[in-house]
């Protein structure tokens, strides 16, 4: 079944090493359009469906485990939402209604499948919602509650837990994305979906000085080496084993991939580049939100 003279995209919003691909599934058609096929279906309910084949084909196993784990929580509405969402009324969604956190994940939004009109189109509304202006207060309240609901929940000490771990990798990606939606009304050019390069940006726009900027990134790219050799050597909940439950020959691994000359010295320098980071987002987020009196404002949700 087909509809004729419609299109529909798919938005990734990351992409790490056997993670999660999460997937926002849009569409273009015309209110009244119906499908070709034999079963003529209204659009909301065809591109439903083609979403549903789309993860099921993604998500098939093989002989070699599944291709991809979808997570297709992150539309409009989150599980309570359909599948698949107009590009119109993600958008409105998005400017009216949507989270901080929802548009913290959307400054990392790629389109990646669909018509070249359609994905130009969907690139230029969901910039056009990360360049809106934003009350300040509630950016930094609802960033510095969402971090701390994180560690409530996924809270460790073990400095080759890169995600959870204060200044690990979580940290590093919430202090880009508060920083590029709180200038991004300003300078629309900071927005990246790119760790590092969002930090490289909003350094070269004067957000933040170059310097800064610099360490940041190069913090995100060690982390981020260290991560990916984790999780390429480990599997599953093995890959946030402590750090004494390691192997050496991974720790070996991590050590050259990181340009750690043993694994001593990676152990060092993970704990000196994570309490360096966690240490900037304690100045740039967490003592001045810390500071702001107590709101009425409702927490921000976890979906």
């Amino acid at each position: 079944d087909g509809i004729r003279d419609s299109s529909v995209t798919g938005v990734q919003t990351c992409a790490l090493p056997i993670s999660d691909l999460d997937l926002i599934f849009l569409y273009d058609a015309p209110p009244d359009a119906v499908s070709d096929g034999r079963s003529k279906l209204p659009a909301a309910a065809y591109y439903v469906r083609l979403s549903q084949r789309l993860i099921t084909a993604l998500s098939a196993p093989t002989a070699r485990g599944r291709l991809y784990e979808v997570d297709a929580r992150l539309r409009p509405s989150g599980i309570q939402g359909q599948l698949a969402v107009s590009l119109e009324g993600f958008l409105k969604y998005e400017r009216d209604e949507a989270w901080t956190f929802e548009h913290m994940a959307l400054t990392r939004a790629r389109p990646v499948a669909g018509s070249p009109a359609l994905l130009a189109r969907a690139a230029d509304g969901i910039r056009s919602v990360l360049t809106q202006p934003r009350d300040p207060r509630r950016l930094l309240t609802d960033v510095a509650d969402l971090r701390t609901k994180v560690s409530l929940q996924h809270g460790t000490q073990d400095a080759l837990h890169i995600k959870y771990v204060r200044g690990g990798t979580f940290d590093l990606e919430f202090l880009a994305q508060y920083l590029q939606l709180g200038a991004a009304a300003t300078y629309p050019q900071v927005v990246n979906g790119d760790t590092a390069a969002a930090f490289q940006a909003l350094g070269v726009a004067g957000v933040i000085p170059a310097d800064l900027a610099a360490r940041l990134s190069r913090a995100t790219m060690f982390l981020r080496n260290v991560q990916s050799v984790l999780r390429a050597t480990l599997e599953g909940d093995n890959a946030l084993a402590e750090a004494a439950e390691t192997p050496e020959g991974v720790l070996r691994s991590v050590a050259k991939a990181s340009g750690t000359l043993s694994t001593a010295q990676l152990q060092a320098e993970l704990e000196k580049t994570e309490a360096w980071v966690y240490e900037r987002f304690q100045e740039m987020i967490e003592a001045p939100a810390a500071m702001l009196p107590a709101t009425d404002a409702p927490p921000a949700p976890t979906r």
